[in-house]
């Protein structure tokens, strides 16, 4: 992806952070793990909602 590590744990089932759950990029779970990174990327630029508030340069919101 962009050279980073990600790290996903699930607190509830494992509270010692033994088994990263992330999923690998080559994957079916990958993309969709990329589809959320850059959906997060996004929602960062976004403010508003359309037909309330005025346009503004990041776009509105989902």
């Amino acid at each position: 992806m962009d050279g980073l590590i990600y790290e996903h744990y699930d607190l509830a089932t494992d509270p010692f952070e033994l088994e990263n759950l992330i999923a690998p990029p080559g994957g079916p779970a990958g993309a969709e793990q990329l589809g959320l990174l850059q959906r997060l990327d996004r929602l960062r630029a976004c403010s508003g909602i359309a037909g309330r508030d005025p346009l503004t340069a990041g776009g509105y919101c989902e």
